[in-house]
């Protein structure tokens, strides 16, 4: 044997190591622990598909097990193992099981060598998941800016838009979702075409989110539809009290309501070809401001149509409608609530809230998207100021002349009349109102002059630099009236006009209410301290002069009485008072005086008029913004001008009474173009009564002058022949 090398005996022993291998048996890899390795114990998982996995003994078969989780059966291959699970939104705990060997693979002709069968393994993990939410309209939305879907109960929610067109992708923070799931979300992106998605991520932590939903395409249309158009009936037909019939024009596939002064008569669909055709339900009968409104696909509200001016008779049968048999009974329960022609509710009376009787007043197109219920007719017309024309239209309009007439009814047979009775009364023993904020109080505190300076007992106690002025010492009537009294005083002097306004303005029980009486109480402020505090006390800085302020009762039965009379008269929009408090240097000569006044009549009239512009503004907002905006302007410019009316007036202690007493040259400049604009306003009203406002007018010439004419020719001369009669 030749001599090995110096390599030759680690060769060897390779050798041999290697011929034991082959003889001796291996070890099975079975020895490996059940553990889960590819999550770890409590952790947040994005998304329901959860890949599980982790290591056990060679061949064993795995069971994963859990509430509300399809089981999972796999066989442990390599020492390791994996599973596949839909888990639901929430924390999960998953139970792992290992429960046995199986065969191993080998040749098919020998017998079966299953290894060594472990003890039964069982573990536990628990696992937080939250899964993608979902928009509520798959594939393509459309919409004014608002989308809706469904998520996890309290959810932060955010949506991400892709435009179609290019650009950055813009990622929506939207509101939490609600406790049952439902989230809104408004866009602030602009108009165009979008790729959305939508993720969820819990509340005390963004950072787990959700995997993003579903693409879905949402087209943002913010452009309202424009103005229905109404053809039929024409302005001032007379109609049935029930099936009246309504037809017209709008946009195509745009939902269309008719409403009367505030209540909705009928519903209907546009068609193809523009059209539209509805049959109201009943409604009281009166005179009404009918006009409609349309809703598009997207939910955009359009601006209310031309106004109509209709008469609804109870004299006349209604119309049945075209689904009913001629020996069908018209109880209206077998009709089409989509087509708003379901069961005629009884009218209230008042038309303004005749269909809220549940009879199907409230029933809507099928598929409109229309709302239903009391809160949602926030976003429907009250009526009140739907009659308030526009001003292009009012000084094209021939019936204009009617405010120059009224200014001469002012003037004329009014205002000079009620002058002289007011002058032919003079000395004599005065009816006073109750006092308020120190009335009674001597002159020489009140600092308000005599009754020739046309300011006594007429205005407040609020000190133009903003404070509330006790009044002094030696006065009954308010010295001892506390700042918190008199602002107690004012707000409910405030609230009496604003629920004098809503009787004038009508109820409707519903929502609306609540938007105007929001608007009406805005306009009440604005009127009193745009209209009457601020020029007042801009005016006294200017001359120097303290100015100061009172609540003045008389203002108060002035609204009350307009308010019974548009109620009584049905005047559409209502004659309203606004104003409840006054304004008057403490001293100061005529002339001052006067133009304190002067600034109270001209900014409340500025005001009306602004708002009256401000109206026709509104009206392309849309929406229940617009209404609410619509209705504040309308408050503002009706009770503005009515307003502006009694306070032109030149008798007992209203600004027009210092104005006169100055300069009844300054008086007619300003008080001709005050009555006629607010002429031009109020004459518009359906219903207003012109003739009975001329026998009123020609009623009060004729008083005061006759009471007049006694007090300065017969009283005189029956008072100089009294001793004869005596001898």
């Amino acid at each position: 044997m030749g001599r090995l090398g110096p390599g030759s005996g680690a060769a060897l022993l390779a050798l041999l190591l290697a011929l034991g291998g082959a003889l001796l048996p291996v070890a099975p890899a079975s020895a490996a622990a059940l553990a889960v390795t590819s999550h770890r114990d409590d952790q947040f998982v994005a998304g329901p598909a959860v890949p599980l996995a982790g290591t056990g003994a060679e061949g064993a078969r795995i069971e994963i097990r859990g509430s509300g989780v399809e089981t999972c059966s796999t066989t442990v291959r390599g020492g390791t193992w994996a599973c596949r699970l839909q888990l639901p939104n929430g924390r999960t705990v998953l139970t792992v099981s290992q429960l046995e060997t199986v065969s191993q693979p080998g040749d098919a002709s020998a017998a079966p060598e299953p290894t060594p069968a472990p003890a039964p393994v069982e573990l536990r993990i628990a696992l937080r998941v939250l899964g993608a939410p979902a928009f509520d309209r798959p594939g393509e939305i459309l919409t004014s800016g608002i989308v809706t879907g469904t998520a996890v109960p309290h959810a932060g929610v955010r949506v991400t838009l892709r435009p179609e067109r290019g650009g950055a992708a813009v990622t929506e923070s939207c509101p939490p979702a609600e406790a049952d799931g439902a989230w809104t979300c408004p866009l602030s992106v602009p108009a165009g075409a979008y790729r959305a998605t939508v993720v969820q991520y819990a509340p005390d932590d963004p950072s787990e989110a959700s995997p993003p939903s579903a693409e879905v395409r949402i087209v943002v249309d913010r452009e309202p539809p424009a103005a229905p158009v109404i053809t039929s009936p024409a302005e001032g037909a007379e109609l049935a009290v029930a099936g009246a019939a309504f037809a017209g024009t709008g946009e195509r596939a745009a939902t269309l309501d008719v409403f009367a002064s505030g209540q909705r008569l009928c519903t209907a669909e546009v068609r193809a070809d523009l059209s539209w055709r509805c049959e109201a339900l009943t409604i009281a009968a009166g005179r009404y401001v009918v006009q409609a409104i349309q809703r598009d696909a997207a939910g955009n509200i359009s601006n209310p149509s031309r106004v109509l001016r209709l008469v609804f008779r109870a004299d006349s049968s209604p119309k049945p409608s075209p689904e009913e048999t001629p020996d069908g009974d018209d109880d209206g329960d077998s009709q089409d609530p989509g087509s708003g022609e379901g069961s005629p509710g009884r009218g209230s009376g008042d038309g303004g809230d005749g269909g809220d009787s549940g009879d199907g007043a409230d029933t809507a197109a099928p598929g409109s998207g229309a709302p239903h219920g009391w809160t949602s007719r926030w976003s429907e017309p009250s009526g009140f100021g739907s009659a308030l024309p526009a001003v292009a239209t009012a000084l094209r309009d021939p019936a204009s002349i009617a405010g120059l007439l009224l200014a001469a009814l002012f003037v004329g047979l009014v205002a000079l009349p009620l002058r002289l009775l007011a002058g032919a009364l003079r000395g004599r023993e005065p009816m006073r109102l109750p006092a308020l904020f120190g009335r009674n109080q001597p002159r020489a505190v009140t600092g308000l002059g005599s009754p020739a300076d046309g300011v006594a007992g007429a205005h407040a106690v609020v000190a133009a630099s903003g404070g509330v002025a006790t009044g002094g010492s030696g006065g009954s009537g308010g010295a001892g009236v506390s700042g918190s009294t008199r602002r107690g005083l004012l707000l409910a002097a405030l609230a009496a006009a604003g629920v004098t306004t809503m009787l004038a303005a009508g109820l409707h029980g519903d929502a609306r209410d609540v938007r105007l009486l929001t608007a009406v109480g805005a306009a009440l402020v604005m009127l009193n301290g745009l209209g009457i505090l601020l020029p007042a006390v801009l005016a006294g800085r200017a001359l120097g002069e303290p100015v100061r302020m009172r609540l003045v009762p008389g203002f108060l039965l002035a609204a009350a009485a307009a308010a019974v009379l548009s109620r009584l008269v049905g005047i559409s929009p209502p004659v309203l008072i606004g104003v409840v408090a006054g304004a008057a240097l403490v001293a100061g000569t005529p002339r001052s005086r006067a133009i304190v006044q002067l600034a109270q009549i001209a900014g409340t009239t500025i005001l009306a008029l602004a708002a009256w512009l401000a109206h026709d503004a509104a009206a392309s907002v849309g929406g229940s913004v617009g209404l609410l905006l619509g209705e504040t302007f309308a408050a503002v410019c009706i009770a503005g001008f009515g307003s502006a009316v009694l306070l032109a007036l030149p008798v007992a202690g209203l600004p027009g009474r210092a104005l006169f007493a100055w300069s009844p040259l300054a008086w007619s400049l300003v008080a001709v173009p005050v009555v006629a604009l607010a002429g031009v306003v109020l004459t518009t009203a359906v219903g207003f009564p012109v003739l009975l406002l001329v026998v009123a007018a020609a009623v009060t010439a004729a008083v005061s002058i006759g009471t007049w004419a006694w007090v300065h020719f017969v009283e005189p001369a029956l008072v100089a022949r009294t001793p004869d009669r005596v001898d």
